[in-house]
C-alpha cells in the first residue's frame, strides 16, 4: 500500500511526492525475508534488508550458544540471498557521539582484512565496488543512498536516522556534504528509507547525557523537527518526554536540502509494534519486555561482476541520470505512458582498443534481466562494442543514424523504422542494435549504412551461430539477421507477451 499521489496535469504544476509505504514489499523468491524497494531494483547495486516472519535475528550480543557463528551464518546466508559475499564488509554501529555528525567514506584500504570491519559512524559511503556496507538497526532508520559524482563515478551509502542524529540535522548534513564536498550531481541522488520506530513508541527530551566519558547537553532543535513534533512539546520541561517522527523528519530534511521529492522512497512502518507482531526486531521493544537484545540488518553494494577488475581505469562513455536519457524529442515526443515503463541500465564492456568502458542503455522495465545477462556475456567474451549511450545523448540527440554511423549501441528511440513510418520496437524500449556500423540494416531499396557490406567474420560482426545470438534467442527475442523480406544484422528485438 502506497501513500503517493497521482494527479492529471491540468494546466497546473505537477505535485511531486515522496514514495511511502505502509505494507512491506519482498524480493521475489525472498517473500516474508528479505524487502524491496522499486527505484533501488533500477539501480546498478546489491541490496536487501530482512524483514518479515522467516527473518531472523541479527543482534551480535544475543545471549545462546555459539552466538558467534550463529550470527555469522545468518549474515552470510543474508548477503547471500541479496547477491552479496561474506566478506570486505564495512558494518557501522551507528553511534552517536555527542555533536560529532561520524560522516565517513569507506575505502577498500579501511577494512581490517576480516569478515567486518567495525565503524562508529552514521553515515557511511564508497566509490568502490568491493566493499560492502552494513548496518544492524535497532529503531533507527536508515536510508540506503546511491549517487553519481560529477566524474560520473558510482557512490552507495547509508545514513542512519535515530532520533538524536536527525536532531543534529544529520540527514541534511550528509547530503550537503555528497554534493558539497564529494561533488555529487544532486539529480542522481536516489534515497529508500527502511522502517524504524513510530513517534507511538519513541520519545527525546532535553538533558545532560554521557558517552564515553564524556558528557553533552542535549537540546531539540526545532528546525530540523518543525511540524514532525507537536509544538506545545517544545514548551515542556527539559526533562520531559517529546513523542517525534524521525521518519517524517527525515524525509523533511532530505527535500529541504534540494532532493526531489520523488527520488525518495520509505517505509512507514514501526518496528516496534513490527516486533510484538514477529516480522521484525526491535531494540526497544526487547527492552520494554525485557527480551533478549534484538536487530535486523540492512546492506548495500555497488554491483560489479569483477569489482576489482571494474576498479581500474575505466573509459566513461555515459553517466546520465534517468531523467536525461528519457528526455522528450521535441520532434517526435513520446507518450508517458511509454516512458514510465523504461528503465535505464549500467553496463560495462571492452571497447575495440581492448579497455573496459561504463555505459548505459535504456530498455523497457521487464527487459532488464536479459539485458544484464547479456552484457555479462559480452564482457565475458571480450566481445568488443565502440560505446552503449542513450540517443538521448547530446552527441546524438535522438538521431539514429548519427548514432549508426558512430557504431553506437543503443535500445529505446521513440523513432519509426528506417525508411517507413511505422513505429519501431525501439520505440517501446523493446529492442537493442549492437555494432550497427559492422552489422548493417539492408533492404532490396534501401541501406544504412550507406554502401556497408555484410561480413560475418568482421570484428563486432553477429552471427547466426555466435553465443550473443544464441543466448537472445534463448531469452525469447528475435534477430533481424534471420528476416527474409530484409536483413537487420544489428537488430534484436522481444516483442510483448499477446
Amino acid at each position: 500500500m502506497t501513500n503517493s499521489i497521482d494527479r492529471e496535469n491540468q494546466g497546473e504544476p505537477e505535485k511531486r511526492e515522496p514514495h511511502v509505504m505502509t505494507e512491506i514489499e519482498y524480493k521475489p523468491g525472498q517473500e516474508n525475508k528479505i524487502a524491496r524497494f522499486d527505484s533501488l531494483d533500477q539501480l546498478p547495486i546489491h541490496y536487501g534488508f530482512s524483514y518479515g516472519t522467516e527473518s531472523r535475528n541479527m543482534s551480535p550480543v544475543y545471549p545462546g550458544e555459539e552466538t558467534v557463528d550463529i550470527v555469522k551464518g545468518r549474515i552470510a546466508t543474508f548477503l547471500d540471498d541479496c547477491g552479496m559475499e561474506y566478506k570486505n564488509v564495512a558494518n557501522t554501529v551507528g553511534s552517536f557521539e555527542g555533536t560529532h555528525l561520524q560522516m565517513h567514506e569507506v575505502v577498500f584500504e579501511d577494512l581490517t582484512g576480516q569478515l567486518e570491519t567495525k565503524f562508529e559512524a552514521n553515515f557511511i559511503f564508497t566509490r568502490d565496488p568491493r566493499v560492502v556496507l552494513s548496518i544492524r538497526p535497532g529503531d533507527c532508520n536508515v536510508s540506503i543512498l546511491y549517487c553519481k559524482d560529477k566524474r560520473g563515478r558510482e557512490i552507495v551509502g547509508l545514513i542512519h536516522s535515530s532520533a538524536m542524529s536527525a536532531n543534529m540535522g544529520l540527514p541534511r548534513y550528509a547530503i550537503q556534504h555528497l554534493i558539497n564536498e564529494e561533488e555529487v550531481d544532486p539529480s542522481t541522488i536516489r534515497i529508500a528509507i527502511t522502517p524504524g520506530i513510530s513517534k507511538d513508541n519513541y520519545t527525546l527530551n532535553e538533558d545532560e547525557y554521557t558517552l564515553k566519558g564524556e558528557t553533552y547537553s542535549r537540546t531539540i532543535a526545532e528546525n530540523n523537527w518543525k511540524q514532525h513534533i507537536d509544538p506545545k512539546d517544545l514548551t515542556l520541561p527539559d526533562n520531559q518526554q517529546r513523542p517525534v517522527d524521525i521518519f517524517g523528519a527525515t524525509v523533511m530534511q532530505y527535500v529541504e536540502e534540494g532532493i526531489d521529492p520523488s527520488h525518495i522512497e520509505g517505509y512507514d512502518i514501526d518496528t516496534f509494534k513490527g516486533s510484538a507482531d514477529g516480522v521484525t526486531f526491535s531494540h526497544r521493544h526487547s527492552v520494554v519486555n525485557k527480551k533478549p537484545e534484538a536487530r535486523y540488518m540492512i546492506a548495500v553494494q555497488l554491483r560489479s561482476e569483477d569489482p576489482a577488475e571494474l576498479w581500474g581505469e575505466t573509459i566513461v562513455d555515459s553517466a546520465m541520470t534517468r531523467e536525461e536519457t528519457l528526455r522528450q524529442n521535441p520532434d517526435h515526443p513520446a507518450p508517458s505512458e511509454v516512458l514510465e515503463k523504461q528503465a535505464l541500465v549500467n553496463v560495462s564492456y571492452y571497447g575495440f582498443e581492448g579497455k573496459l568502458h561504463q555505459g548505459q542503455i535504456v530498455v523497457e522495465k521487464d527487459l532488464v534481466d536479459d539485458v544484464r545477462q547479456l552484457f555479462e556475456l559480452i564482457k565475458k567474451m571480450k566481445f568488443p562494442l565502440q560505446s552503449v549511450i542513450p540517443i538521448a545523448d547530446p552527441r546524438f540527440n535522438f538521431d539514429d543514424e548519427k548514432s549508426v554511423y558512430a557504431n553506437n549501441v543503443s535500445g529505446f528511440n521513440y523513432r519509426s523504422i528506417a525508411g517507413t513510418q511505422r513505429l519501431s520496437n525501439h520505440a517501446l524500449g523493446r529492442a537493442i542494435d549492437l555494432n550497427p556500423f559492422i552489422n548493417p540494416y539492408i533492404r532490396s531499396d534501401y541501406r544504412v549504412p550507406v554502401g556497408v557490406d555484410y561480413d560475418p567474420k568482421a570484428v563486432g560482426a553477429i552471427t547466426a551461430d555466435g553465443e550473443i545470438t544464441k543466448l537472445l534467442k534463448k531469452l525469447g527475442w528475435e534477430w533481424g539477421g534471420d528476416w527474409i523480406d530484409r536483413k537487420d544484422y544489428q537488430h534484436f528485438q522481444k516483442l510483448q507477451a499477446q
